[in-house]
């Protein structure tokens, strides 16, 4: 008669390593070669995407911008957002601006600037910053 018992502590970690995979998420990294404007702010406001578009079209003429937009600058580094489709970044694209990469809350902020269609090219892929 053969056995089929198993060391409980084996079966224990066999389900613990398959249960604590995570998907990574996917990270696609670009970095300004332009500067451009941008709107962004410490949490996420959707609404932001608007006034980036405004304050597009009235730039020549605009003396004060709207709180929490500015320019990016050439050199910076931003991840493009996993969840924007290909779609919505016809409108806008969406952002996200590293802050420091452990230790700290929160570690990215978004950042919305203008579709390429309305600007030109700003954007060319790169690696992450280091620590990412």
């Amino acid at each position: 008669m053969t056995s089929t018992a198993f060391a409980p502590g084996l079966i224990a970690l066999a389900l613990a390593g398959t249960l604590c995979q995570a998907q990574p998420v996917s990270q696609t990294w670009v970095e300004v070669t332009v500067p451009m404007v941008s709107c962004g702010a410490i949490d996420d406001r959707p609404d932001l995407a608007r006034e980036v578009l405004l304050l597009l079209i009235d730039l020549p003429n605009r003396q004060i911008w709207p709180e929490g937009c500015q320019w990016l600058e050439p050199g910076q580094v931003l991840m493009l957002d996993p969840d924007q489709s290909a779609r919505d970044t016809e409108y806008v694209v969406k952002m996200w601006d590293p802050v420091c990469p452990q230790g700290c809350l929160p570690t990215m902020t978004p950042v919305y600037a203008p579709p390429r269609r309305l600007v030109g090219a700003y954007l060319q892929p790169t690696d992450p910053p280091p620590g990412w």
